[in-house]
């Protein structure tokens, strides 16, 4: 891998335990969360804007 090079994450679910995920992944430089998916996408969208996650959806069938 090269320096500039970052792994991207989609993160499945948007409950309590996410929150201590996003904060683990936000320390490491070389990951970029790129998506959350939750059940109800009302809750993968509010915990996404909440830690600048740039997408959310409702299934994982959404992303294609």
């Amino acid at each position: 891998m090269t320096a500039k090079a970052k792994i991207r994450v989609a993160v499945a679910g948007a409950g309590m335990v996410t929150r201590h995920h996003l904060l683990a992944w936000r320390k490491l430089p070389q990951v970029s969360v790129v998506a959350l998916c939750a059940r109800h996408v009302e809750n993968a969208r509010a915990r996404a804007a909440a830690f600048g996650v740039p997408s959310a959806y409702g299934d994982v069938a959404e992303r294609g």
